[in-house]
Parts: C-alpha cells; sequence; structure tokens
C-alpha cells in the first residue's frame, strides 16, 4: 500500500464521554440514518471538551449495553463534567488506556471514502508487537476523528502491552 499512515502510540486519561446511541449502527452513515446526524452538531457545541471535537466510537460488547450498537458519535469531557447530557444522550466513564494513532495523509474530497478505508485497511494489517503491544479492543472504544481533508484520517485502536 502507498498510503504509509503515521502510527502515534497516544494515552487517553480516564474521562466521561457523552454519546448518542443507536440500534443496529455500525458506521457513521448508518448512525445517522437510524437517529439522524443533528447530533454531531449538538456534541460539538458542549465545552470543555478534552480533545476539540466529536468523534465516532465503536465499542466492543462487553463495553455497551444489551441491544445497543457498536458505533456511537460522541465527545470526550474531563471526568469531573458534571452537566447533564443532552436530551437522548448518555453520559459513559472511559477507563484510561494507550491507543495506537493512525494518522493518514490530507486527501480531496472526493477521495473521502478511498482515504477512510485506505487508512482502516492499513491500520488492520499493522502488527503491534513490533512495539511490544497487542490489540486490546474489550478495553476502550476504537476512536475515529472526524476525517477532514486537509489533515487526513485519523483512527485510534486500543492497546495494552503485551506483558500484561
Amino acid at each position: 500500500m502507498d498510503e504509509q499512515a503515521v502510527v502515534s502510540l497516544i494515552y487517553r486519561p480516564q474521562r466521561k464521554c457523552i454519546l448518542k446511541r443507536a440500534r443496529a449502527a455500525t458506521g457513521y452513515f448508518e448512525h445517522g440514518s437510524e437517529v439522524g446526524f443533528e447530533h454531531w452538531n449538538v456534541l460539538k457545541s458542549i465545552e470543555p471538551s478534552l480533545f476539540g471535537e466529536p468523534v465516532g466510537m465503536w465499542f466492543a460488547e462487553n463495553l455497551r449495553p444489551a441491544h445497543t450498537s457498536e458505533y456511537v458519535m460522541g465527545i470526550e469531557v474531563p471526568l469531573h463534567y458534571n452537566a447533564p447530557p443532552p436530551v437522548g444522550m448518555d453520559t459513559v466513564v472511559l477507563d484510561a488506556c494507550l491507543y495506537l494513532l493512525f494518522h493518514g495523509r490530507p486527501f480531496p474530497p472526493e477521495e473521502l471514502k478511498r482515504a477512510t478505508d485506505a487508512l482502516k485497511t492499513e491500520a488492520k494489517s499493522y502488527n503491534p508487537a513490533a512495539r511490544n503491544l497487542k490489540w486490546a479492543p474489550d478495553k476502550a472504544p476504537v476512536i475515529e476523528y472526524d476525517p477532514l481533508c486537509e489533515r487526513g484520517c485519523m483512527i485510534a485502536y486500543p492497546v495494552e502491552s503485551l506483558h500484561d
């Protein structure tokens, strides 16, 4: 593959996440079709946000309530954040976790699907053992940042040490 994402190890502290759940969504477009797209703008208005923007997240079955979808739209806020969530949204606590962040190259607007698919394919073929890590999908959600043309796609996968 010619993409070659930049791969960084990042740490996310214990934090809260305000999120909008669905029943069967596996991605952004399915989520929006099921519950509407207006939630993204509601999430964007929440302050203080830890990382400046809403994200899409995939939760493993053990990390979500029964009969809810793996994909949610959410925004991470500090652990001390105590405002009630917007109507129809939930607040959950996310454990501290290490992530491998895959950051793709900028892309033209017409290449959005190709850019996101290429980054996910590259991440799936990545061997975290090269960094003494292993995938940890049951520890924390996968986080996908808004794929903006000027900065590229970014997706973070939870990992843990091979020795844990």
